[in-house]
């Protein structure tokens, strides 16, 4: 990824130049076909995301009666994968691609993928979380 484009991410605004950088060093752009599973419930979180464009809608499983949908999100810069941050460090939902985006054909849109272990290694961790 660029700087110019984690800087138009909201969530990394306002942080140091030498921060945006290894931001952007340490992430990398997807794009993803509809239908796409972005996480998994109860998988180990490992990675954060941001949806820059694109929608995902958001499942959680429940046994004997499959997966039940709990919310959709479009909005560019939205953190996805927040339970990078909390114990038990495992995803509380399924995210999914669902609409083709307009900007990127056949795709769910872009995603910018960013490690957990930058932020948490990075002199600027108290900001990542």
């Amino acid at each position: 990824m660029h700087v110019e484009q984690v800087v138009q991410i909201p969530f990394f605004q306002g942080l140091p130049a030498e921060a945006l950088r290894q931001v952007a060093a340490n992430s990398t752009m997807l794009a993803l076909k509809r239908g796409r599973i972005l996480m998994s419930q109860h998988d180990a979180a490992e990675h954060l995301f941001f949806l820059i464009s694109g929608v995902v809608q958001f499942y959680i499983h429940f046994q004997g009666v499959d997966d039940l949908l709990v919310g959709t999100m479009r909005e560019p810069g939205a953190l996805l994968g927040w339970s990078v941050f909390r114990e038990p460090y495992r995803y509380t939902v399924t995210t999914r691609c669902e609409e083709d985006s307009r900007r990127t054909p056949k795709s769910c849109g872009s995603l910018a993928k960013s490690s957990w272990n930058w932020c948490r290694r990075s002199r600027v961790s108290a900001t990542c979380c």
